[in-house]
């Protein structure tokens, strides 16, 4: 597949949409104000950051089954706020940790991290 906006693992899009997204989906699918929405993501800046590091350093020790353990983790949390195109980076990290595929994730990781920045940043 060639075309890269229809790849489920397309990271050339800009990071920063990211935050857009889940406010849009919190006030869309929970019926939420953009104050509670903020609150919100304020809430979940450290469990999403401590997901992603678990993942990080699952990977770092080369720990496949905490790696796609954590990832699954993480998948679930970008699904609940509506970052799909997030969350199928985690599942490529899941499945193939899951499988014992020995795949280069740094980028993926890499990328996940820059837009979960964006995503939970206090200033609008």
């Amino acid at each position: 597949m060639n075309n890269k906006q229809n790849s489920p693992n397309n990271m050339d899009a800009n990071p920063k949409k990211y935050r857009l997204q889940a406010h849009a989906h919190l006030k869309r699918e929970l019926s939420m104000d953009d104050e509670q929405v903020i609150n919100v993501l304020g809430t979940l800046s450290v469990p999403l950051k401590a997901s992603l590091q678990s993942v990080e350093k699952a990977y770092k020790e080369q720990d496949l089954k905490a790696t796609a353990t954590t990832a699954h983790s993480l998948k679930g949390a970008l699904l609940n706020l509506g970052l799909d195109e997030l969350a199928e980076l985690a599942k490529t990290i899941e499945q193939t940790s899951a499988t014992g595929e020995r795949v280069t994730h740094v980028k993926r990781l890499v990328y996940l991290q820059e837009a979960l920045h964006h995503i939970i940043r206090e200033e609008d």
